[in-house]
């Protein structure tokens, strides 16, 4: 069942990357179809339009594992935009695949320093992420040098 790419939109307008990518899978085993489902949806939301899709299925064409160094399913390979990356399994957790598409940045850990209990050092700090601190009542400062 290798099916046909999605047609990227020819929109010109549209300075955004467009994502080229390829699903491996093994027939309609159930993390197969979860991984279809979960990139399907996942494209339609980040991506509309800025996407073409090629779901290849290896027990159709197990020669086309080679192209990509497939070595587990299901895969999902970004062709494009360079460079090329991987995800493996079900693409259930969003976030992971977003990050690993390059589709969203991690957030990034800040580093917290509160004089009250480092007043004995240089500096102290804890690492946590940006979300959790605001709700902790902490506050940033930069770390340069």
């Amino acid at each position: 069942m290798t099916a046909p790419a999605v047609p990227v939109s020819d929109n010109d307008d549209n300075p955004r990357l467009t994502f080229q990518l390829r699903l491996y899978i093994a027939g309609q085993t159930e993390k197969s179809v979860a991984a279809i489902s979960n990139l399907g949806r996942i494209c339609e939301t980040y991506l509309a339009g800025r996407y073409s899709l090629e779901v290849i299925d290896l027990r159709e064409a197990p020669h086309l594992a080679i192209r990509d160094q497939i070595l587990a399913i299901p895969t999902l390979v970004r062709r494009l935009p360079s460079p090329i990356k991987k995800i493996i399994g079900d693409l259930s957790n969003e976030e992971r695949v977003l990050v690993g598409l390059d589709i969203q940045s991690r957030e990034r850990d800040v580093f917290l320093m509160d004089p009250k209990t480092c007043s004995k050092f240089l500096f102290c700090h804890a690492i946590v992420p940006k979300s959790a601190a605001g709700s902790l009542g902490l506050y940033f400062t930069s770390m340069t040098s």
